[in-house]
Protein backbone atom coordinates (compact mmCIF):
# COMPACT_ATOMS: atom_id res chain seq x y z
CA UNK A 1 0.00 0.00 0.00
CA UNK A 2 1.42 3.57 -1.06
CA UNK A 3 0.49 7.09 0.08
CA UNK A 4 1.42 10.36 -1.14
CA UNK A 5 0.26 14.05 -0.45
CA UNK A 6 0.10 17.05 -2.67
CA UNK A 7 3.17 19.20 -2.16
CA UNK A 8 5.26 16.46 -0.48
CA UNK A 9 8.76 15.05 -1.34
CA UNK A 10 8.65 11.84 -0.05
CA UNK A 11 5.58 8.43 -0.36
CA UNK A 12 4.78 6.20 2.43
CA UNK A 13 4.01 2.48 2.59
CA UNK A 14 3.69 -0.40 4.63
CA UNK A 15 3.55 -4.43 3.71
CA UNK A 16 0.29 -6.90 5.01
CA UNK A 17 2.12 -7.56 8.74
CA UNK A 18 4.07 -4.44 8.75
CA UNK A 19 2.84 -2.06 12.21
CA UNK A 20 3.69 0.98 10.68
CA UNK A 21 4.11 2.74 7.62
CA UNK A 22 7.45 3.27 5.99
CA UNK A 23 8.67 6.70 4.56
CA UNK A 24 10.88 7.12 1.67
CA UNK A 25 12.48 10.24 0.92
CA UNK A 26 12.34 11.21 -3.18
CA UNK A 27 15.58 12.83 -4.17
CA UNK A 28 14.52 15.21 -6.96
CA UNK A 29 17.84 16.73 -7.20
CA UNK A 30 16.42 20.31 -7.35
CA UNK A 31 14.23 22.48 -4.96
CA UNK A 32 11.23 23.19 -6.36
CA UNK A 33 9.87 20.03 -7.91
CA UNK A 34 7.19 18.06 -5.41
CA UNK A 35 4.15 15.45 -5.72
CA UNK A 36 0.93 15.90 -6.66
CA UNK A 37 -0.82 13.14 -5.56
CA UNK A 38 -1.39 11.27 -8.05
CA UNK A 39 -0.34 7.79 -8.00
CA UNK A 40 -1.16 4.16 -9.56
CA UNK A 41 0.39 0.51 -9.57
CA UNK A 42 1.23 -1.81 -12.36
CA UNK A 43 3.37 -5.04 -12.48
CA UNK A 44 4.87 -4.54 -9.08
CA UNK A 45 5.91 -1.04 -9.58
CA UNK A 46 4.17 2.15 -8.52
CA UNK A 47 3.87 5.16 -10.62
CA UNK A 48 3.79 9.12 -8.36
CA UNK A 49 3.37 11.82 -10.54
CA UNK A 50 5.35 14.86 -9.97
CA UNK A 51 4.91 18.31 -10.37
CA UNK A 52 7.64 19.67 -12.80
CA UNK A 53 7.84 19.13 -16.31
CA UNK A 54 5.34 16.29 -16.57
CA UNK A 55 7.88 14.10 -14.35
CA UNK A 56 6.51 10.56 -13.19
CA UNK A 57 8.35 8.87 -10.51
CA UNK A 58 8.70 4.90 -11.02
CA UNK A 59 9.27 3.08 -7.62
CA UNK A 60 10.04 -0.58 -7.83
CA UNK A 61 8.87 -2.41 -5.07
CA UNK A 62 9.95 -6.15 -5.92
CA UNK A 63 12.78 -5.70 -3.00
CA UNK A 64 11.79 -5.25 0.78
CA UNK A 65 12.69 -1.32 0.80
CA UNK A 66 11.12 0.57 -2.00
CA UNK A 67 13.59 2.26 -4.64
CA UNK A 68 13.46 4.74 -7.39
CA UNK A 69 14.18 2.97 -10.77
CA UNK A 70 13.48 5.88 -12.99
CA UNK A 71 12.06 9.60 -13.15
CA UNK A 72 10.37 9.65 -16.39
CA UNK A 73 8.48 12.58 -18.30
CA UNK A 74 5.83 13.23 -20.48
CA UNK A 75 6.09 13.13 -23.87
CA UNK A 76 6.36 16.09 -26.06
CA UNK A 77 3.28 18.15 -26.97
CA UNK A 78 2.76 18.26 -30.57
CA UNK A 79 1.85 21.18 -31.22
CA UNK A 80 4.18 22.64 -28.71
CA UNK A 81 2.31 25.81 -28.07
CA UNK A 82 -1.29 24.57 -26.83
CA UNK A 83 -2.34 24.34 -23.06
CA UNK A 84 -3.24 20.97 -22.20
CA UNK A 85 -4.30 18.28 -19.53
CA UNK A 86 -2.72 15.11 -18.98
CA UNK A 87 -3.50 11.97 -17.33
CA UNK A 88 -1.88 8.71 -16.87
CA UNK A 89 -3.95 5.27 -16.15
CA UNK A 90 -3.42 2.03 -16.32
CA UNK A 91 -4.58 -0.78 -18.54
CA UNK A 92 -4.23 -4.19 -18.61
CA UNK A 93 -0.48 -3.96 -17.78
CA UNK A 94 0.25 -1.24 -20.12
CA UNK A 95 0.72 2.34 -18.45
CA UNK A 96 -0.66 4.97 -21.02
CA UNK A 97 -0.70 8.87 -21.42
CA UNK A 98 -3.46 10.70 -22.53
CA UNK A 99 -3.47 14.49 -23.23
CA UNK A 100 -6.31 16.21 -24.11
CA UNK A 101 -5.45 20.20 -25.71
CA UNK A 102 -7.14 22.88 -24.65
CA UNK A 103 -8.16 26.40 -25.98
CA UNK A 104 -6.73 28.27 -23.48
CA UNK A 105 -4.92 28.04 -19.91
CA UNK A 106 -7.97 28.10 -17.91
CA UNK A 107 -8.55 24.33 -18.47
CA UNK A 108 -11.79 25.46 -21.14
CA UNK A 109 -13.17 24.00 -24.59
CA UNK A 110 -11.06 20.56 -25.39
CA UNK A 111 -9.81 21.04 -28.82
CA UNK A 112 -7.87 17.77 -29.93
CA UNK A 113 -6.07 14.75 -28.20
CA UNK A 114 -2.78 12.68 -28.50
CA UNK A 115 -2.50 9.11 -26.80
CA UNK A 116 0.67 7.43 -25.94
CA UNK A 117 2.08 4.35 -24.41
CA UNK A 118 4.98 3.71 -22.45
CA UNK A 119 7.38 1.43 -23.21
CA UNK A 120 8.39 0.18 -19.81
CA UNK A 121 11.54 -1.91 -20.95
CA UNK A 122 13.19 0.94 -22.29
CA UNK A 123 10.82 3.71 -20.26
CA UNK A 124 10.26 5.27 -23.88
CA UNK A 125 6.95 6.61 -25.13
CA UNK A 126 5.20 5.49 -27.90
CA UNK A 127 1.83 7.68 -30.07
CA UNK A 128 -0.94 5.24 -30.48
CA UNK A 129 -4.27 5.40 -32.39
CA UNK A 130 -6.67 3.28 -30.02
CA UNK A 131 -6.43 2.20 -26.82
CA UNK A 132 -6.56 -1.48 -27.30
CA UNK A 133 -10.17 -2.01 -27.53
CA UNK A 134 -10.37 -0.47 -23.42
CA UNK A 135 -12.60 2.17 -22.01
CA UNK A 136 -11.19 4.98 -20.00
CA UNK A 137 -13.02 7.18 -17.73
CA UNK A 138 -10.41 10.43 -16.79
CA UNK A 139 -10.78 12.79 -14.30
CA UNK A 140 -10.13 13.74 -10.30
CA UNK A 141 -8.91 9.78 -10.55
CA UNK A 142 -8.36 7.29 -13.78
CA UNK A 143 -10.17 3.86 -14.64
CA UNK A 144 -9.61 1.96 -17.05
CA UNK A 145 -11.88 -1.59 -18.19
CA UNK A 146 -11.96 -3.92 -20.68
CA UNK A 147 -14.89 -2.78 -23.08
CA UNK A 148 -15.34 -6.72 -23.67
CA UNK A 149 -15.85 -7.61 -20.28
CA UNK A 150 -17.98 -4.53 -19.09
CA UNK A 151 -20.19 -4.19 -22.21
CA UNK A 152 -19.04 -0.44 -22.81
CA UNK A 153 -18.00 1.50 -26.14
CA UNK A 154 -14.89 0.06 -26.87
CA UNK A 155 -11.55 2.40 -27.37
CA UNK A 156 -13.93 5.67 -25.95
CA UNK A 157 -12.72 7.76 -23.41
CA UNK A 158 -14.93 9.40 -21.25
CA UNK A 159 -13.66 12.47 -19.07
CA UNK A 160 -14.86 14.67 -16.53
CA UNK A 161 -13.37 18.43 -17.06
CA UNK A 162 -14.33 22.04 -14.66
CA UNK A 163 -15.81 24.88 -17.16
CA UNK A 164 -17.23 27.84 -16.92
CA UNK A 165 -20.92 26.12 -17.11
CA UNK A 166 -20.34 23.19 -14.77
CA UNK A 167 -18.71 19.77 -15.15
CA UNK A 168 -18.87 18.76 -18.39
CA UNK A 169 -18.78 15.13 -19.43
CA UNK A 170 -16.65 14.40 -22.35
CA UNK A 171 -16.76 11.23 -24.60
CA UNK A 172 -14.03 10.86 -27.42
CA UNK A 173 -14.97 8.36 -29.51
CA UNK A 174 -10.92 7.46 -31.20
CA UNK A 175 -12.68 4.83 -33.81
CA UNK A 176 -14.45 8.12 -35.34
CA UNK A 177 -12.03 11.04 -34.11
CA UNK A 178 -15.39 12.88 -32.45
CA UNK A 179 -15.75 14.36 -29.05
CA UNK A 180 -18.93 15.74 -27.65
CA UNK A 181 -19.88 16.89 -23.71
CA UNK A 182 -23.04 16.95 -21.65
CA UNK A 183 -23.35 18.68 -18.18
CA UNK A 184 -22.86 16.70 -15.34
CA UNK A 185 -26.47 17.13 -13.80
CA UNK A 186 -26.82 18.50 -10.38
CA UNK A 187 -23.12 20.08 -10.54
CA UNK A 188 -23.87 23.59 -10.59
CA UNK A 189 -21.16 26.56 -10.39
CA UNK A 190 -20.77 30.37 -9.95
CA UNK A 191 -19.71 31.52 -13.12
CA UNK A 192 -18.04 34.98 -11.56
CA UNK A 193 -15.94 32.44 -9.00
CA UNK A 194 -13.65 29.99 -11.14
CA UNK A 195 -12.37 28.10 -8.04
CA UNK A 196 -15.52 26.65 -7.35
CA UNK A 197 -15.59 25.14 -10.97
CA UNK A 198 -12.05 23.44 -10.02
CA UNK A 199 -12.98 22.47 -6.19
CA UNK A 200 -16.60 20.95 -7.76
CA UNK A 201 -14.28 18.94 -10.13
CA UNK A 202 -11.74 17.52 -7.50
CA UNK A 203 -14.17 16.33 -5.51
CA UNK A 204 -15.76 14.30 -8.43
CA UNK A 205 -14.60 10.59 -8.86
CA UNK A 206 -15.63 7.81 -11.40
CA UNK A 207 -16.25 4.49 -9.18
CA UNK A 208 -16.89 1.17 -10.95
CA UNK A 209 -19.66 -1.60 -9.97
CA UNK A 210 -18.53 -4.81 -9.78
CA UNK A 211 -20.81 -6.10 -12.05
CA UNK A 212 -22.17 -4.06 -14.79
CA UNK A 213 -22.14 -5.69 -18.10
CA UNK A 214 -24.64 -4.66 -20.55
CA UNK A 215 -27.55 -7.50 -21.51
CA UNK A 216 -26.31 -9.03 -24.64
CA UNK A 217 -28.02 -7.67 -28.11
CA UNK A 218 -31.34 -10.15 -28.60
CA UNK A 219 -29.92 -11.11 -32.28
CA UNK A 220 -30.50 -14.40 -33.61
CA UNK A 221 -28.79 -16.58 -36.59
CA UNK A 222 -32.13 -16.58 -38.08
CA UNK A 223 -32.64 -12.89 -37.91
CA UNK A 224 -29.53 -12.07 -39.57
CA UNK A 225 -29.60 -14.72 -42.58
CA UNK A 226 -33.77 -12.96 -42.95
CA UNK A 227 -31.80 -10.04 -43.47
CA UNK A 228 -29.44 -11.13 -46.01
CA UNK A 229 -31.86 -12.79 -48.12
CA UNK A 230 -33.82 -9.58 -47.89
CA UNK A 231 -30.93 -7.69 -48.94
CA UNK A 232 -29.92 -10.22 -52.14
CA UNK A 233 -33.79 -9.47 -53.27
CA UNK A 234 -33.40 -5.64 -53.25
CA UNK A 235 -29.96 -6.07 -54.83
CA UNK A 236 -31.84 -8.38 -57.78
CA UNK A 237 -34.54 -5.89 -58.00
CA UNK A 238 -31.88 -3.07 -58.38
CA UNK A 239 -29.84 -4.58 -61.27
CA UNK A 240 -33.44 -5.49 -63.33
CA UNK A 241 -34.43 -1.79 -63.03
CA UNK A 242 -33.29 0.08 -66.17
CA UNK A 243 -32.09 3.71 -65.39
CA UNK A 244 -33.47 6.27 -67.84
CA UNK A 245 -30.60 9.16 -67.10
CA UNK A 246 -28.38 7.81 -69.14
CA UNK A 247 -30.76 9.12 -72.22
CA UNK A 248 -30.04 12.60 -70.75
CA UNK A 249 -27.87 14.86 -73.26
CA UNK A 250 -25.02 15.58 -71.49
CA UNK A 251 -24.99 19.21 -73.02
CA UNK A 252 -27.93 20.05 -70.99
CA UNK A 253 -26.29 18.76 -68.13
CA UNK A 254 -23.22 21.19 -68.76
CA UNK A 255 -25.86 24.20 -67.75
CA UNK A 256 -26.52 22.51 -64.73
CA UNK A 257 -22.71 22.87 -63.08
CA UNK A 258 -23.00 26.46 -61.96
CA UNK A 259 -25.45 25.91 -59.87
CA UNK A 260 -24.16 22.52 -57.90
CA UNK A 261 -21.98 22.53 -55.10
CA UNK A 262 -18.98 20.65 -56.06
CA UNK A 263 -20.12 17.56 -53.93
CA UNK A 264 -23.79 17.35 -56.00
CA UNK A 265 -21.00 17.72 -58.53
CA UNK A 266 -19.19 14.44 -57.98
CA UNK A 267 -22.80 13.00 -57.50
CA UNK A 268 -23.94 13.76 -60.75
CA UNK A 269 -20.72 11.94 -62.33
CA UNK A 270 -21.41 9.26 -60.89
CA UNK A 271 -24.42 8.49 -61.79
CA UNK A 272 -24.13 6.46 -65.03
CA UNK A 273 -20.73 6.76 -67.55
CA UNK A 274 -22.90 9.05 -70.00
CA UNK A 275 -22.69 11.47 -67.11
CA UNK A 276 -19.08 11.22 -66.07
CA UNK A 277 -18.44 12.46 -69.67
CA UNK A 278 -19.71 15.73 -68.32
CA UNK A 279 -17.22 18.59 -70.15
CA UNK A 280 -17.19 21.69 -68.11
CA UNK A 281 -14.90 20.81 -65.32
CA UNK A 282 -15.59 20.69 -61.53
CA UNK A 283 -13.82 24.28 -61.11
CA UNK A 284 -17.11 25.82 -62.38
CA UNK A 285 -19.48 24.32 -59.34
CA UNK A 286 -20.22 26.60 -56.92
CA UNK A 287 -18.25 26.03 -53.53
CA UNK A 288 -18.72 27.18 -50.33
CA UNK A 289 -16.56 26.53 -46.81
CA UNK A 290 -16.59 22.63 -45.30
CA UNK A 291 -15.36 21.13 -42.19
CA UNK A 292 -12.35 19.40 -42.87
CA UNK A 293 -10.55 16.93 -40.25
CA UNK A 294 -8.06 14.08 -40.81
CA UNK A 295 -6.42 11.49 -39.26
CA UNK A 296 -4.34 8.47 -39.72
CA UNK A 297 -5.07 4.45 -40.95
CA UNK A 298 -2.84 2.26 -41.57
CA UNK A 299 -3.75 2.95 -45.28
CA UNK A 300 -2.38 6.70 -44.93
CA UNK A 301 -4.19 9.88 -44.51
CA UNK A 302 -7.97 10.36 -44.38
CA UNK A 303 -10.37 13.35 -44.16
CA UNK A 304 -14.03 13.29 -43.29
CA UNK A 305 -15.40 16.60 -45.30
CA UNK A 306 -18.79 17.91 -43.64
CA UNK A 307 -21.08 19.43 -45.59
CA UNK A 308 -23.33 21.68 -42.71
CA UNK A 309 -25.55 23.04 -45.51
CA UNK A 310 -27.06 19.87 -46.47
CA UNK A 311 -25.72 17.38 -43.80
CA UNK A 312 -24.03 14.99 -45.55
CA UNK A 313 -20.31 13.55 -44.60
CA UNK A 314 -17.43 12.37 -47.67
CA UNK A 315 -14.46 10.54 -46.57
CA UNK A 316 -11.48 11.30 -49.09
CA UNK A 317 -8.23 9.46 -49.12
CA UNK A 318 -5.01 10.70 -48.75
CA UNK A 319 -6.24 14.40 -48.54
CA UNK A 320 -3.11 15.97 -47.20
CA UNK A 321 -0.30 14.05 -49.28
CA UNK A 322 1.68 12.98 -46.81
CA UNK A 323 1.70 9.49 -44.97
CA UNK A 324 2.59 11.38 -41.47
CA UNK A 325 0.00 10.29 -38.97
CA UNK A 326 0.14 13.12 -36.62
CA UNK A 327 -0.59 16.39 -38.36
CA UNK A 328 -2.46 19.67 -37.06
CA UNK A 329 -4.65 21.58 -38.84
CA UNK A 330 -4.15 25.34 -38.16
CA UNK A 331 -5.46 27.50 -41.04
CA UNK A 332 -6.82 27.59 -44.01
CA UNK A 333 -7.27 30.43 -47.28
CA UNK A 334 -7.99 30.04 -50.53
CA UNK A 335 -8.18 26.03 -50.30
CA UNK A 336 -4.78 25.79 -48.81
CA UNK A 337 -3.77 24.18 -45.57
CA UNK A 338 -1.30 25.09 -43.03
CA UNK A 339 -0.23 21.74 -41.19
CA UNK A 340 2.44 20.99 -38.62
CA UNK A 341 3.84 17.61 -38.34
CA UNK A 342 6.32 16.37 -35.57
CA UNK A 343 7.91 18.88 -33.69
CA UNK A 344 9.12 21.29 -36.56
CA UNK A 345 7.89 20.43 -39.80
CA UNK A 346 5.22 22.23 -41.31
CA UNK A 347 3.42 22.12 -44.77
CA UNK A 348 1.14 23.72 -47.18
CA UNK A 349 -1.23 21.89 -49.25
CA UNK A 350 -4.53 22.16 -51.36
CA UNK A 351 -5.91 18.71 -51.19
CA UNK A 352 -7.98 19.50 -53.95
CA UNK A 353 -5.26 20.05 -56.68
CA UNK A 354 -2.70 17.91 -54.83
CA UNK A 355 0.04 20.72 -54.69
CA UNK A 356 2.06 20.80 -51.52
CA UNK A 357 4.35 23.40 -50.71
CA UNK A 358 6.94 22.03 -48.10
CA UNK A 359 8.38 25.07 -46.29
CA UNK A 360 11.29 24.87 -44.50
CA UNK A 361 11.77 23.83 -40.60
CA UNK A 362 10.44 25.94 -38.15
CA UNK A 363 13.06 26.59 -34.84
CA UNK A 364 10.18 25.34 -33.16
CA UNK A 365 6.27 25.24 -33.52
CA UNK A 366 5.75 27.85 -30.73
CA UNK A 367 2.80 30.33 -32.02
CA UNK A 368 -0.06 31.68 -31.01
CA UNK A 369 -1.51 31.92 -34.20
CA UNK A 370 -0.76 32.03 -38.19
CA UNK A 371 -1.31 32.61 -41.43
CA UNK A 372 -0.32 33.47 -44.74
CA UNK A 373 -1.02 37.06 -47.42
CA UNK A 374 -1.28 34.41 -50.48
CA UNK A 375 -1.23 31.01 -51.46
CA UNK A 376 2.01 29.51 -50.56
CA UNK A 377 2.80 28.48 -54.63
CA UNK A 378 2.65 32.13 -55.52
CA UNK A 379 6.22 33.89 -55.67
CA UNK A 380 5.21 36.75 -52.70
CA UNK A 381 3.87 34.56 -50.54
CA UNK A 382 4.62 35.44 -46.96
CA UNK A 383 3.67 33.13 -44.36
CA UNK A 384 3.48 34.98 -40.82
CA UNK A 385 3.55 33.09 -37.00
CA UNK A 386 3.35 35.04 -33.86
CA UNK A 387 3.86 34.14 -30.24
CA UNK A 388 2.74 35.92 -27.10
CA UNK A 389 1.70 34.52 -23.97
CA UNK A 390 0.37 36.65 -20.97
CA UNK A 391 3.53 36.32 -18.66
CA UNK A 392 5.69 37.62 -21.36
CA UNK A 393 6.69 41.30 -22.00
CA UNK A 394 7.61 40.70 -25.70
CA UNK A 395 6.17 39.34 -28.71
CA UNK A 396 7.86 36.51 -30.84
CA UNK A 397 7.18 36.97 -34.59
CA UNK A 398 8.49 34.40 -37.49
CA UNK A 399 7.97 34.98 -40.92
CA UNK A 400 8.79 33.09 -44.11
CA UNK A 401 9.23 34.23 -47.91
CA UNK A 402 8.27 32.25 -50.95
CA UNK A 403 11.50 31.05 -52.12
CA UNK A 404 13.94 31.57 -48.32
CA UNK A 405 15.54 28.75 -47.39
CA UNK A 406 14.89 29.36 -43.46
CA UNK A 407 12.42 31.19 -40.92
CA UNK A 408 13.05 34.75 -39.64
CA UNK A 409 12.59 35.41 -36.08
CA UNK A 410 12.29 39.05 -34.75
CA UNK A 411 11.37 39.86 -30.86
CA UNK A 412 9.81 43.00 -30.26
CA UNK A 413 8.99 44.54 -26.22
CA UNK A 414 5.75 44.98 -25.19
CA UNK A 415 5.37 47.92 -23.89
CA UNK A 416 1.60 48.33 -24.20
CA UNK A 417 -0.54 45.69 -23.11
CA UNK A 418 -1.76 42.99 -25.37
CA UNK A 419 -2.72 39.81 -24.92
CA UNK A 420 -2.94 37.63 -28.44
CA UNK A 421 -5.79 35.39 -28.40
CA UNK A 422 -5.08 32.00 -29.81
CA UNK A 423 -6.62 32.86 -32.79
CA UNK A 424 -4.90 33.43 -36.20
CA UNK A 425 -4.08 36.47 -37.86
CA UNK A 426 -5.70 38.56 -41.02
CA UNK A 427 -3.24 39.70 -43.58
CA UNK A 428 -5.29 43.11 -44.49
CA UNK A 429 -3.84 45.83 -46.72
CA UNK A 430 -0.29 44.32 -46.83
CA UNK A 431 -0.10 44.35 -42.93
CA UNK A 432 -0.64 40.99 -40.62
CA UNK A 433 -4.14 42.57 -37.59
CA UNK A 434 -3.86 40.40 -34.87
CA UNK A 435 -6.75 40.75 -32.17
CA UNK A 436 -6.18 40.46 -28.66
CA UNK A 437 -8.57 39.13 -25.93
CA UNK A 438 -9.31 42.60 -24.55
CA UNK A 439 -10.41 43.76 -28.14
CA UNK A 440 -7.34 45.56 -28.83
CA UNK A 441 -5.22 45.26 -31.98
CA UNK A 442 -1.31 44.43 -32.51
CA UNK A 443 -0.34 45.11 -36.31
CA UNK A 444 2.57 43.53 -38.13
CA UNK A 445 4.45 45.16 -41.15
CA UNK A 446 6.22 42.45 -43.19
CA UNK A 447 7.81 45.34 -45.11
CA UNK A 448 10.04 47.13 -42.62
CA UNK A 449 9.20 43.97 -40.02
CA UNK A 450 7.87 46.37 -37.43
CA UNK A 451 4.94 45.61 -34.54
CA UNK A 452 2.85 48.22 -33.30
CA UNK A 453 -0.05 48.02 -30.84
CA UNK A 454 -2.74 50.31 -31.72
CA UNK A 455 -4.27 52.94 -29.49
CA UNK A 456 -7.50 52.85 -30.87
CA UNK A 457 -9.78 51.09 -30.93
CA UNK A 458 -10.17 50.84 -27.60
CA UNK A 459 -10.60 47.61 -25.81
CA UNK A 460 -14.16 46.53 -25.85
CA UNK A 461 -13.67 43.23 -23.51
CA UNK A 462 -11.80 45.22 -20.21
CA UNK A 463 -12.83 43.00 -17.75
CA UNK A 464 -11.87 39.97 -19.71
CA UNK A 465 -8.96 37.15 -18.49
CA UNK A 466 -5.36 38.01 -20.02
CA UNK A 467 -5.39 34.19 -20.67
CA UNK A 468 -8.68 34.40 -22.37
CA UNK A 469 -12.58 33.22 -21.24
CA UNK A 470 -13.81 32.66 -25.07
CA UNK A 471 -12.78 32.00 -28.39
CA UNK A 472 -12.13 35.20 -30.35
CA UNK A 473 -11.96 35.75 -34.01
CA UNK A 474 -10.89 38.58 -36.96
CA UNK A 475 -11.71 38.45 -39.95
CA UNK A 476 -11.70 40.56 -43.21
CA UNK A 477 -15.32 41.16 -45.04
CA UNK A 478 -15.95 43.23 -48.01
CA UNK A 479 -12.81 45.61 -46.80
CA UNK A 480 -13.84 45.66 -43.38
CA UNK A 481 -12.44 43.95 -40.52
CA UNK A 482 -14.98 42.07 -37.94
CA UNK A 483 -14.07 40.38 -34.59
CA UNK A 484 -16.08 37.50 -33.38
CA UNK A 485 -16.02 36.63 -29.61
CA UNK A 486 -17.79 33.16 -28.90
CA UNK A 487 -18.27 31.97 -25.10
CA UNK A 488 -17.54 28.54 -23.84
CA UNK A 489 -21.40 28.08 -22.89
CA UNK A 490 -24.52 28.60 -24.59
CA UNK A 491 -24.19 32.55 -24.05
CA UNK A 492 -24.37 34.63 -26.85
CA UNK A 493 -22.07 35.37 -29.49
CA UNK A 494 -21.12 38.86 -30.09
CA UNK A 495 -19.59 40.57 -33.08
CA UNK A 496 -18.23 43.43 -33.87
CA UNK A 497 -17.21 45.87 -37.02
CA UNK A 498 -14.00 47.98 -36.89
CA UNK A 499 -15.18 51.74 -38.08
CA UNK A 500 -12.05 52.83 -39.77
CA UNK A 501 -13.02 56.41 -39.96
CA UNK A 502 -13.39 56.70 -36.31
CA UNK A 503 -11.52 53.73 -35.00
CA UNK A 504 -13.84 51.93 -32.79
CA UNK A 505 -15.47 48.78 -32.62
CA UNK A 506 -19.90 48.86 -33.88
CA UNK A 507 -21.58 45.88 -32.55
CA UNK A 508 -23.20 43.97 -35.61
CA UNK A 509 -26.23 42.36 -34.86
CA UNK A 510 -27.61 40.90 -37.94
CA UNK A 511 -25.65 39.51 -41.14
CA UNK A 512 -28.35 39.62 -43.66
CA UNK A 513 -25.69 39.56 -46.36
CA UNK A 514 -23.31 36.98 -45.25
CA UNK A 515 -22.72 33.54 -43.49
CA UNK A 516 -19.95 33.27 -40.92
CA UNK A 517 -17.88 29.79 -40.21
CA UNK A 518 -16.65 29.16 -36.73
CA UNK A 519 -13.69 26.74 -35.99
CA UNK A 520 -11.72 26.81 -33.31
CA UNK A 521 -8.35 28.79 -34.49
CA UNK A 522 -9.90 30.61 -37.05
CA UNK A 523 -12.86 31.73 -39.08
CA UNK A 524 -14.95 31.97 -42.67
CA UNK A 525 -17.03 34.84 -43.76
CA UNK A 526 -18.51 34.71 -46.94
CA UNK A 527 -22.04 36.06 -49.05
CA UNK A 528 -25.33 34.11 -47.95
CA UNK A 529 -24.50 30.99 -50.65
CA UNK A 530 -27.94 29.20 -49.68
CA UNK A 531 -31.68 30.31 -49.16
CA UNK A 532 -31.95 30.80 -45.30
CA UNK A 533 -28.37 30.35 -45.00
CA UNK A 534 -28.13 34.32 -44.01
CA UNK A 535 -27.70 35.51 -40.27
CA UNK A 536 -25.98 32.03 -39.54
CA UNK A 537 -23.02 31.35 -37.82
CA UNK A 538 -21.72 27.81 -38.34
CA UNK A 539 -19.72 25.97 -35.60
CA UNK A 540 -17.65 23.17 -35.94
CA UNK A 541 -19.99 20.51 -34.90
CA UNK A 542 -22.61 18.47 -35.98
CA UNK A 543 -25.89 16.65 -34.38
CA UNK A 544 -25.21 13.47 -35.31
CA UNK A 545 -27.67 10.02 -34.80
CA UNK A 546 -25.43 7.06 -35.20
CA UNK A 547 -28.43 4.81 -35.85
CA UNK A 548 -29.88 6.69 -38.74
CA UNK A 549 -26.16 7.52 -39.91
CA UNK A 550 -27.82 11.16 -39.84
CA UNK A 551 -25.83 14.29 -39.51
CA UNK A 552 -27.33 17.94 -39.30
CA UNK A 553 -24.94 21.25 -39.05
CA UNK A 554 -24.90 23.27 -36.20
CA UNK A 555 -25.46 27.23 -36.40
CA UNK A 556 -26.05 30.44 -34.20
CA UNK A 557 -28.92 31.85 -35.10
CA UNK A 558 -28.58 35.67 -34.98
CA UNK A 559 -32.55 36.34 -35.92
CA UNK A 560 -33.43 34.51 -32.44
CA UNK A 561 -30.17 34.21 -30.45
CA UNK A 562 -30.47 30.26 -30.39
CA UNK A 563 -28.13 27.63 -31.06
CA UNK A 564 -29.70 25.55 -33.54
CA UNK A 565 -30.28 22.30 -33.11
CA UNK A 566 -29.20 22.87 -29.40
CA UNK A 567 -25.66 23.07 -27.97
CA UNK A 568 -24.89 20.32 -25.69
CA UNK A 569 -24.44 16.77 -26.96
CA UNK A 570 -23.21 17.77 -30.11
CA UNK A 571 -20.41 15.74 -31.97
CA UNK A 572 -17.56 17.87 -32.93
CA UNK A 573 -14.44 16.33 -35.31
CA UNK A 574 -11.21 16.73 -33.59
CA UNK A 575 -8.59 18.52 -35.47
CA UNK A 576 -10.97 20.17 -38.07
CA UNK A 577 -11.26 23.29 -39.46
CA UNK A 578 -13.31 24.99 -42.22
CA UNK A 579 -11.94 24.33 -45.70
CA UNK A 580 -13.33 26.01 -49.17
CA UNK A 581 -12.69 23.91 -51.73
CA UNK A 582 -10.12 25.28 -54.43
CA UNK A 583 -9.78 23.47 -57.69
CA UNK A 584 -8.26 26.16 -59.58
CA UNK A 585 -4.22 25.13 -59.98
CA UNK A 586 -1.62 27.75 -58.44
CA UNK A 587 -4.80 29.66 -57.46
Amino acid sequence: MFACSLGERFVLYCRPGDREWTKYDIDFQNDHETLIGAIFGSKGKMYVKASWNGHCVVINTASSAACIEKIIADPETSPSYRPNASYWVESNGGIFLVRFYLHCYQGLGVTNIDIHCLDTSKYAWRRVQSIGGATFFLGANCVAVSSQDAGTQADCIYLLQWCCDGIRLYSVRLDKRTISFNLLPACPVDPQNPSSWTSGWSETYWTIPQSFRQKPTNFSLGAISRMLSRSSVLLEEKEEMVSPWSGLPVDLLDLLVPRLSFTDYLHMRAVCKEWNLIAKPIQHARTYPMLMNIYGTSGGMCSNLFDPLVGKQYIVKDIMLSRDKWQSLHFSKHGWVLSTKSKRRIQAANPFTREVCQLPKMHRQMFSGISFSSVPSSPDSIVFAINQQPWLGSVEVMLWRAGDKRWSREEFPCDTKFCMTYNNPVFFESEFYCLGVHGNLGVFNPADMTWRILDKPEAIRADAHDYGDRFCYLVEFEGDLIAVFRPYDAEPIEIYRLDRSEMSWIRVLRLDDAVLFLDNWGATIRSAVEYGSCNRIYLPAMRYNEVEECREGVFYDLEDGNYKPGFYGLTEPMNSIWVEPNFNPHM
